[in-house]
């Protein structure tokens, strides 16, 4: 029997926890906050990888609610999430609250034809954002490291995308400033397929 004391010890993060868990059983994985390198997004990395080696039967579904984060980790689950769709799985996307930056590549990211966002969720999608210091040297390497993600950049969304060209991509989604868009914005340059 538990006492008092054992019932005040069950916190909200362990019902968190256990939900989080029943979700990843059915293949479903909820990513919120800032996208970082932490062990939550290699946990999710690692599951998806265990159902494709377990034949896992069902569509693989991801929900985003997150203002962005960093691209490392961004790149790798994206890596991930590519491998599942090369090897036959649908990858679902949903987008709600807000998404914004690699949270809006990450609902991008899913099968076309899968991806959602809910009537009232807020889309922000930018150029990589960073800065650097040091010698004449090391700023050219900066340089170059930052033309090379740009161009990375580009090329996802020439994937995850309606627009095809560089010029077309910076002006209607790389703008020189954060781009806030509507969801059936979004629709129309084919981030998102459908609005729930």
């Amino acid at each position: 029997m538990s006492s008092d004391t054992d019932l005040e010890e069950n916190t909200d993060d362990d019902n968190t926890s256990d939900a989080e868990e029943i979700l990843k059983t059915r293949g479903i994985y909820y990513i919120t906050g800032v996208l970082m390198e932490d062990t939550s997004l290699l946990d999710i990395q690692q599951d998806i990888l265990l159902k494709i080696q377990d034949n896992f039967q069902d569509d693989l579904q991801i929900i985003v609610n997150s203002p962005g984060g960093l691209l490392d980790p961004f790149w790798a689950l994206l890596a991930i999430i590519n491998f599942a769709k090369s090897v036959g799985y649908k990858i679902h996307t949903t987008g709600l609250g807000t998404i914004a930056s690699v949270g809006a590549m990450l609902v991008a990211a899913g099968t076309t034809g899968c991806r959602k966002v809910t009537s009232d969720t807020m889309i922000m999608v930018h150029r990589m954002i960073g800065g650097t210091e040091g010698n004449h040297p090391a700023l050219l390497s900066a340089m170059k490291a930052v033309t090379m993600e740009h161009k990375r950049m580009i090329h996802f969304w020439q994937t995850h995308s309606s627009l095809k060209t560089k010029k077309e991509i910076e002006s209607k989604l790389l703008t020189e400033q954060d781009n806030w868009l509507l969801p059936v914005e979004a629709k129309k340059l084919g981030i998102i397929d459908c609005i729930i």
